[in-house]
């Protein structure tokens, strides 16, 4: 019939096999909803094994500051053994030595596919990252011409640092990023 399976759960399944073995993971969702959906599906396979719920998390941009750290610092020191996230950890935040990384569908660029799996084997050991393509026209195209995906350069980012939105748009959220409390680092 042509019926794909559910993307999600596919994922879901993937990924609780390399948490089994203990494999650190980054899974990249497209949308705040897959993230929260596919967090809670791991979830609930470690309740199912006896481990604890509390190696794998979500994160995404409505975390408060404080919470991301927390989930940060818990990748860095390896407590956190898996962590579903959207793009907002695909660059710029040091997480730490990832063993793998998952991406639930093509994230739409071939500069933020290699982003995203570059989350992954900042070591010398070996790292593995896998797409995992949904039934949306982009994906199924990637996936079925994989020249266009390794033949091509990643796309340019255009933007003009002159534009009084984004600069305001930014000073915005940098200002929010701000510590809370005296003696408290930023970032």
């Amino acid at each position: 019939l042509g019926i794909r399976k559910s993307l999600i759960k596919e994922v879901a399944r993937f990924v609780a096999y390399f948490l089994n073995y203990n494999i650190q993971t980054i899974i990249f969702a497209r949308s705040r909803l897959t993230t929260e959906v596919l967090t809670s599906y791991l979830k609930d396979f470690l309740a199912k094994t006896g481990r604890s719920k509390d190696i794998v998390r979500g994160y995404r941009g409505g975390y408060l500051p404080n919470l991301r750290r927390e989930i940060e610092r818990g990748l860095k020191n390896g407590e956190i053994k898996g962590v579903v996230s959207t793009n907002a950890l695909e660059l710029g935040i040091d997480i730490g030595q990832l063993d793998a990384c998952f991406m639930a569908g093509y994230p739409g660029t071939i500069s933020s596919t290699w982003q995203q799996a570059g989350r992954a084997g900042r070591r010398s050991n070996s790292s593995i990252a896998i797409l995992v393509a949904s039934s949306n026209p982009l994906d199924q195209f990637v996936i079925n011409h994989p020249d266009y995906f390794f033949g091509e350069s990643p796309e340019s980012a255009v933007i003009d640092p002159d534009n009084l939105s984004i600069l305001v748009s930014h000073i915005r959220c940098a200002s929010f990023e701000l510590p809370f409390e005296e003696g408290e680092d930023f970032g």
